[in-house]
C-alpha cells in the first residue's frame, strides 16, 4: 500500500510494477484515498457542537430583527394561532440553508428552495432534510411549552429562548447520530464519484496512444493509484482552507497520469499489460 501511495505521488512510471493487482486491491485503496479525503468532514462532524453559542445569537437576531409578528401560541400540546387562522404560514430564513416555518395545521408542505426546514406543525415538530420528513416531538412532551407565545421570540426574551434552546439541544442529540452518519456516508459517495469520474476522463484522454499496450480496464486501474495527488491536494485544501491547494493536487494527479502515458508508449513490449 505504501510502495502504490509513494508511487502515485512521485513516482508514476513505477505504478505499471501494479499491473497484476487484483480488482479487489484496488478496490481497496480506492477507498483509502476516499477515507484521507473525508478525514476533515469526519473531525469536524464529530467536533462541531450540536447548537454552538454562535447559532444561538444567530437565530436570536434573525427572530428579533424580523418585522412580522409571530401570532402563535402552544396550548394544551397544540399550536394555535392567535387569529383562528389556520391557513397562515409564518416563514423565516435563519440562513441561506435553513428554513423555519410555522403554521397551525399538520397538512404536508414541499419546500424546495431549502435543504434544511425546521416545521412548527399543529401537533409538533417536524424536521426536512435530505428529502425526508422527520417528526422530532410533540408539544405535549416538555410541559415548559404550555402557554408559550411564539412572538417572545420576535421581542428577544431571555425567558423564551432559554425554554426552546433547551429543548432543542434535547432534540438535536438524539437524531445528531443519524445526520452524522447520513453527512458523512453522502461525503464517501460524493468523494468517490470524484475519484471515478475524474480517473475515468484521464484514463479516457491518455490512453488513446496505447491501445495495443494496455487494457482499458487494466490502464483506469493504474490510474486510480495516480489519483493519490488529488486526495492528498482535497484534505491539504480543507486543512489549510485554500481551494488552490485542491487543484494543484488534481493538476499533479493529471500530469502523473501523462507521465505514465508517455512510458507505456514508450514501452513497446508491455503487451503483459
Amino acid at each position: 500500500m505504501f510502495k502504490r501511495f509513494r508511487g502515485g505521488l512521485f513516482r508514476p512510471v513505477e505504478i505499471h510494477r501494479y499491473v497484476n493487482d487484483k480488482g479487489i486491491f484496488t478496490a481497496l485503496y480506492f477507498f483509502f484515498l476516499v477515507f484521507i479525503m473525508i478525514i476533515p468532514q469526519i473531525i469536524y462532524t464529530f467536533t462541531t457542537p450540536v447548537v454552538s453559542y454562535e447559532d444561538t445569537n444567530m437565530v436570536r437576531e434573525v427572530f428579533f430583527n424580523s418585522n412580522e409578528p409571530i401570532p402563535f401560541t402552544i396550548s394544551n400540546g397544540l399550536l394555535l394561532n392567535d387569529n383562528n387562522d389556520d391557513e397562515i404560514i409564518y416563514n423565516i430564513p435563519v440562513s441561506s440553508s435553513v428554513l423555519v416555518s410555522i403554521k397551525s395545521n399538520n397538512d404536508s408542505v414541499r419546500y424546495r428552495e431549502f435543504p434544511v426546514v425546521v416545521e412548527l406543525s399543529k401537533s409538533g415538530v417536524f424536521l426536512y432534510q435530505y428529502g425526508f420528513r422527520q417528526f422530532l416531538f410533540s408539544y405535549s412532551d416538555y410541559s415548559e411549552l404550555n402557554g408559550m407565545k411564539l412572538n417572545l421570540a420576535c421581542e428577544n426574551n431571555d425567558h423564551f429562548w432559554n425554554v426552546a434552546f433547551g429543548i432543542i439541544r434535547t432534540e438535536a442529540k438524539k437524531i445528531a447520530p443519524v445526520f452524522r452518519t447520513i453527512d458523512i456516508v453522502l461525503s464517501i459517495i460524493v468523494n468517490g464519484v470524484y475519484i471515478c469520474l475524474f480517473s475515468f476522463i484521464l484514463t479516457l484522454f491518455n490512453r488513446s496512444g496505447n491501445r495495443k499496450n494496455v487494457k482499458f480496464s487494466k490502464f483506469w486501474q493504474m490510474v486510480i493509484y495516480l489519483m493519490t495527488p488529488y486526495a492528498v491536494g482535497s484534505i491539504l485544501a480543507d486543512v489549510f482552507g485554500l481551494a488552490l491547494i485542491y487543484y494543484v493536487g488534481l493538476i499533479w494527479s493529471m500530469v502523473n497520469v501523462i507521465r505514465f502515458s508517455q512510458f507505456i508508449g514508450l514501452r513497446g513490449d508491455i503487451n503483459e499489460l
